[in-house]
């Protein structure tokens, strides 16, 4: 990729990042703390399931088409096999329609979300794979233009549960049905299809599925939060967490154009575009910084006192994201340069400590020390990659 390209790609994904902020902090004001919290655990749930039932299938595919060792007949194959396999959720909805949960039955919704946010993982590797980064990122803006869905809902006042469910599948639904136009305008050749069965795919994928396994359960601090205090009393953390993919959105898409560069094994050449991308990755620090003092500033009185201590565990938790940014990029780049063994390692260290810390935190002080934890412990392994990903350059040639 180009470096014009690079600076589309991160200009996309900031707006992409801003929507998404901006649709959060409305969202959790519309809700409210229990229902935000609620939804937000559901979530955080069928993420682990869905990194689980996928095991690593996603990344295996998508390397595998692009070195060209699969056809795209294969891909889509391997894609539905795993979309069919996710849209077993949907045998739930009877149950969000009986007893206690029918308070919140428009969270049925969520049950389409597995089979959704794995297809788009799909498309997005897809995509990237083809070096179709222009419609990647167009897809990954209308998606998160559907998340301003809330401000029409809000102004109807629906359903809270509606309001937080809707505008996440909305988005998700339409990225798909672009991407079967994108499919058909560009007419790709499907070559011949390998059908997989489930655990010859299982076989292929494992290496993969250890590190995302490793990773997803590191995700899981928010509901130990939740598990140790409450739902509303959780919900600062599960708002901070949640604001945390949109702010490390610029190291995700400096790490975008730089892991073929890492691939490549060339010293000269990773420096360089390290270096390119170093003030942009400053401007990101820069940005995130202020926004972690705005929320500290005025946080509480946009939300309100329902989301307990919010300013200072937003503060926190939007600092967490410039050390997770560096992890994220570090950990993707080592894994590029053939070191995958070390990041799985250290990414099984890490998703046991954080869970451990986060909990010891909020048994301490509630939300305030499961943020603080969760700083500690990432900014912690965050060096750690640096330090190894500085090392693995050194001993290139």
């Amino acid at each position: 990729m180009t470096h014009r390209g690079s600076k589309f790609v991160v200009f996309s994904q900031v707006i992409a990042g801003v929507l998404s902020l901006v649709a959060l902090a409305i969202t959790a004001r519309y809700v409210g703390a229990s229902t935000f919290g609620y939804c937000s655990i559901a979530l955080l749930v069928l993420n682990i399931a869905i990194t689980l039932m996928d095991f690593g299938s996603c990344s295996w595919a998508s390397r595998e088409y692009a070195a060209k060792r699969i056809s795209l007949g294969t891909f889509k194959n391997i894609m539905w096999l795993k979309t069919k396999l996710n849209l077993s959720f949907l045998v739930f909805i009877p149950v969000f329609f009986l007893g206690p949960l029918r308070e919140n039955r428009y969270a049925f919704l969520l049950l389409l979300y597995p089979a959704l946010w794995n297809r788009s993982n799909y498309i997005q590797q897809f995509l990237l794979a083809r070096s179709m980064v222009h419609e990647a990122v167009l897809l990954v803006l209308i998606d998160r233009s559907c998340w301003l869905l809330i401000l029409p809902i809000s102004a109807f006042n629906l359903d809270k549960t509606f309001a937080f469910t809707f505008p996440i599948v909305m988005g998700l639904t339409l990225q798909s049905i672009l991407f079967n136009i994108i499919l058909h305008l560009t007419k790709i050749e499907v070559g011949k299809t390998v059908y997989f069965k489930q655990m010859a795919l299982f076989r292929s994928s494992r290496n993969f599925g250890a590190i995302s396994t490793t990773g997803v359960i590191s995700n899981f601090d928010g509901v130990v939060v939740a598990k140790i205090l409450s739902v509303a009393d959780s919900s600062s953390y599960l708002l901070a967490q949640r604001f945390r993919n949109p702010l490390t959105i610029v190291f995700s898409s400096i790490l975008m154009r730089l892991r073929p560069i890492a691939a490549s094994g060339n010293m000269t050449s990773i420096k360089n575009a390290l270096a390119y991308d170093a003030k942009l990755m400053l401007l990101s620090v820069a940005i995130t910084i202020g926004i972690a003092f705005s929320l500290l500033r005025y946080s509480e009185n946009f939300l309100g006192q329902e989301f307990k201590n919010s300013s200072i565990v937003l503060f926190f938790g939007v600092l967490t994201s410039i050390p997770m940014g560096v992890l994220l990029l570090t950990s993707g780049l080592l894994s590029a340069m053939g070191a995958e063994k070390i990041v799985a390692k250290v990414n099984s260290y890490y998703s046991l400590l954080i869970l451990l810390g986060v909990a010891i935190g909020t048994f301490v002080n509630g939300s305030l020390g499961a943020v603080l934890a969760s700083l500690s412990i990432v900014s912690v392994h965050g060096l750690i990659f640096s330090i190894e990903l500085r090392r693995e350059i050194n001993s290139l040639k």
